[in-house]
């Protein structure tokens, strides 16, 4: 009887000690929001805030109202950037949240995570070291491969990009007829923003040539997009940016000139950028002086190049020579602008 009692409170101790781990065990973050990736985060920018870039790889829109981006530590110091209520991913589409503060370490190592509005983790990324102006993106687009290099923002970083999960057709049956109803109204959601934007040239010096600052804009997509509402501006801390006006539109593989009724650049350097209608930042350079004249061109490869003949609403020049004959010509835009089909201009007096 005495072997019996000892061998239960044996029991009950043990039992006692494996509820106590039990309870002092950390719960694993989980979330079963959407799949929603991190495809390319910038921790150490040249100029403007950190942003971090999130692809949907689903065939359905994704509301993230109330997610988070937000470092190693969750619920740190700084705060985590909250998106704003009403935001939205498109399916097979990419989003660019610049964060409210700079979160992410430039030295060491660190961890960007995308959290749901529990704080359940959906997706994150660990990094060690950083570079300025280059961010980390996964190659190809949604895969499990990481490289850092130059950036691009509300871009694919492998052309052209995943191919859009099929939608299921559901069948149409016959059904009774009901009482009319009232039909709830949808909940808003932000507009899906195109991606392939990008600045392409820009004239930040008009002397002789040129009597205003323009800047150049070019569509990689295959599809016409309404730029109505977007932004060029330079520093964020500089002049009021251009807002683009009503029923502006840039063509498949096309350019957009666009000239600036007021001055915004600075001769000594500054900072062009393109903002989407959220302010988000799609496209931005940097330049430390500019020549009368003369115009910054995008190359293929990303970089920019001085162009002493500039090219606006056209195709650039391979770096040194002068575009073809075919190109767009400017003597005085306030006067006269010859664009070629693929371009549209906007002249502001």
């Amino acid at each position: 009887m005495l072997l019996c009692s000892r061998q239960a409170a044996r029991s009950l101790a043990l039992l006692a000690v494996l509820a106590l781990l039990l309870a002092r065990a950390p719960i694993a973050e989980s979330s079963s929001s959407p799949t929603v990736l991190i495809n390319e985060f910038m921790p150490n920018p040249s100029s403007g805030s950190e942003w971090v870039e999130l692809f949907n790889p689903g065939a359905s829109i994704v509301d993230l109202s109330g997610w988070k981006i937000d470092d190693e530590v969750i619920g740190g110091s700084p705060a985590p950037t909250t998106i704003a209520s009403g935001v939205a991913i498109p399916p097979n589409g990419l989003l660019v949240i610049s964060l409210a503060a700079n979160i992410l370490n430039n030295t060491g190592s660190d961890v960007v995570r995308l959290l749901d509005p529990a704080d359940g983790t959906v997706d994150s990324r660990a990094y060690s070291g950083t570079s300025v102006g280059e961010s980390y993106a996964r190659v190809p687009d949604g895969g499990t491969s990481w490289l850092k290099g130059p950036p691009s923002p509300d871009q694919w970083n492998s052309p052209p990009g995943p191919s859009p999960l099929p939608t299921s057709t559901p069948t149409i049956t016959s059904s009774p007829t009901a009482a009319p109803s009232s039909t709830p109204s949808p909940s808003p959601t932000a507009t899906a923003y195109p991606t392939g934007i990008t600045l392409n040239e820009f004239l930040a010096y008009p002397k002789v040539l040129y009597v205003k600052e323009w800047v150049e804009l070019r569509n990689d997509g295959l599809a016409e997009v309404d730029l109505a509402g977007w932004k060029i501006d330079d520093d964020a801390d500089g002049a009021s940016p251009y807002v683009l006006p009503s029923s502006t539109t840039i063509a498949p593989d096309g350019f957009l000139l666009v000239n600036l009724p007021s001055a915004i650049f600075n001769n000594d350097g500054d900072v062009v950028r393109l903002l989407r209608p959220d302010g988000t930042e799609v496209s931005s350079t940097d330049y430390s002086s500019a020549d009368p004249d003369v115009s910054r061109s995008r190359a293929a490869d990303g970089s920019w190049y001085d162009s002493p003949t500039p090219s606006p609403g056209a195709s650039n020049p391979p770096v040194g020579l002068d575009p073809p004959a075919s190109h767009a010509t400017s003597t005085n835009p306030s006067t006269s602008r010859t664009v070629r089909s693929a371009c549209a201009a906007i002249a502001m007096s």
